[in-house]
């Protein structure tokens, strides 16, 4: 079940209706055939984003028996916009909703979560499940929490001077520590009880709680550290050359590639690692690979994987941003701000 987070920045615009005559409508069709309309590429960013957004925990485990006592997950995002100072403050609002509708007004039970004003670097709320909306979500869900129970939020941002907001959605992870077919808690290879001061009492990805039984881990987000260029950390200051390639090469910690257990359909446990992917974004200039990462092949080399080469283009301050994503919906990311310097100077860090 795919829980990454997907976020849709892309606003509706009307289609252009023209009448003409037969003859001229014809040329017209032959002439749109040999035309290919220039869209930005999704990567590159000239005006108000939504990037990426983040839940936590990205991960609430509860009980199949009792699930009314839900921990509340901190909502954050990554929303960006170069046309506006960092100060500027713009109207937000976060909603909650079942997932079978494409936005939470059209899902058959929504709540509103947070309304109000910040600077984009300031979006971030506290929100707790309801009991109904988990029971509406369960109820709705064709595997029955099966790999858990679907859940939508949705960030809506109004641009300055506009009534239309843009639109961002994340599927938060609520997941149970039994199978909800009724078996026992994920034991991995262990058979029974463990115990909790013993050295490595459960296998990789569980833990011993207070009861002696080995159970899930909850995924954590991942860490970017930190964003090489080259070999080079990029810093505060740090400027390069218009025209210049580049290789990014993203960091994160070993431990950000967590093991983890998932209930299977006859009844057992499988366990897994996660893998992370990473999407890149830049104000100007060309990227080789905007997407990397994902589950590595035995024909390429894992680092080589997970960078993706930048060319700027336009002189001025920019923005580099990477989203680093794991297979559980954890999400992470770095903000690097540098500076494009003309072609004929020279760049230092």
């Amino acid at each position: 079940m795919d829980t990454r987070a997907v976020a849709h920045t892309r606003r509706a615009r009307p289609a252009l209706q023209v009448r003409l005559p037969g003859s001229r409508a014809m040329l017209l069709l032959l002439l749109l055939q040999g035309c290919t309309p220039d869209f930005d590429d999704v990567w590159k960013v000239k005006d108000l984003r939504i990037l990426a957004i983040q839940a936590d925990p990205p991960e609430v485990l509860l009980h199949v028996q009792s699930s009314t006592s839900i921990p509340p997950v901190t909502v954050r995002a990554l929303v960006v916009d170069p046309r506006i100072s960092a100060d500027q403050q713009l109207d937000w609002e976060l909603w909650a909703c079942t997932p079978e509708a494409r936005t939470c007004d059209q899902a058959s039970t929504h709540i509103q979560v947070h309304r109000g004003r910040s600077r984009l670097d300031q979006i971030q709320t506290s929100f707790q499940l309801t009991p109904d909306l988990l029971a509406d979500a369960l109820r709705r869900d064709q595997y029955r929490g099966f790999g858990g129970v679907p859940v939508k939020v949705q960030l809506n941002v109004w641009p300055k001077g506009e009534a239309v907001p843009v639109l961002g959605m994340k599927r938060l992870v609520y997941a149970f520590h039994e199978s909800p077919l009724g078996q026992s808690p994920a034991t991995g290879t262990l058979s029974g009880p463990c115990r909790p001061r013993t050295t490595s009492p459960c296998d990789e990805g569980l833990v011993c709680d207070g009861d002696g039984i080995c159970r899930k881990i909850p995924n954590r987000n991942p860490r970017l550290t930190r964003l090489l260029a080259g070999r080079e950390p990029i810093v505060d200051g740090w400027s390069v050359l218009a025209g210049s390639r580049i290789t990014l090469w993203p960091e994160t910690s070993e431990q950000d590639l967590e093991p983890y257990w998932v209930f299977t359909f006859d009844g057992g446990t499988l366990a897994l690692k996660e893998y992370l992917s990473y999407a890149y974004f830049v104000t100007t200039g060309r990227l080789s690979s905007p997407t990397t990462g994902g589950e590595p092949s035995p024909f390429v080399d894992l680092r080589s994987n997970i960078s993706s080469r930048w060319v700027p283009l336009t002189a001025g301050q920019t923005n580099v941003w990477v989203v680093a994503r794991d297979d559980r919906g954890g999400t992470g990311w770095i903000s690097v701000p540098l500076e494009v310097l003309p072609a004929f100077k020279s760049a230092a860090p």
